[in-house]
């Protein structure tokens, strides 16, 4: 897993390189839809220049607010782009999330009990295909 700057830079592209597939997170807002293309611009020039066998794994809503209804557009409006490649999993909008940064710790660690927290467990089961199980904390 390679985590990289939100931008399409060398070190981006590098990663891309370098991968099987990836994940691409996408802000609950209208603009980051708008931004969308350029990212799959420069996917598709990595996967028929250099890494043929890359794929997308799937599209990922970060910052998200359900009561917002421009977010759950968004949300709607990028299955309709991408079916079968959005993940079920959002990750809400989440002061600990923000927070983790400053503290240099991943969320399990700082705040094991967030929503940033669940909701980044509810990705992994979601890629991995392992469903919570009873007696399961997230």
């Amino acid at each position: 897993l390679i985590d990289c700057p939100p931008n399409r830079g060398l070190l981006t592209i590098n990663a891309m390189c370098a991968s099987d597939s990836v994940l691409i997170p996408i802000d609950s807002q209208l603009l980051a839809l708008q931004g969308l293309e350029k990212i799959n611009f420069k996917f598709r020039e990595v996967k028929e220049f250099v890494n043929p066998a890359l794929e997308i794994e799937g599209y990922l809503i970060t910052k998200y607010k359900s009561q917002l209804r421009i977010h759950r557009d968004v949300w709607h409006a990028l299955k309709d782009i991408a079916p079968n490649k959005v993940f079920n999993a959002k990750i809400r909008d989440n002061v600990r999330l923000s927070e983790t940064p400053s503290v240099r710790q991943d969320i399990f660690t700082y705040a094991p009990d967030s929503i940033g927290a669940e909701d980044y467990m509810q990705l992994a089961r979601e890629i991995t295909g392992i469903r919570k199980k009873k007696g399961d904390k997230f």
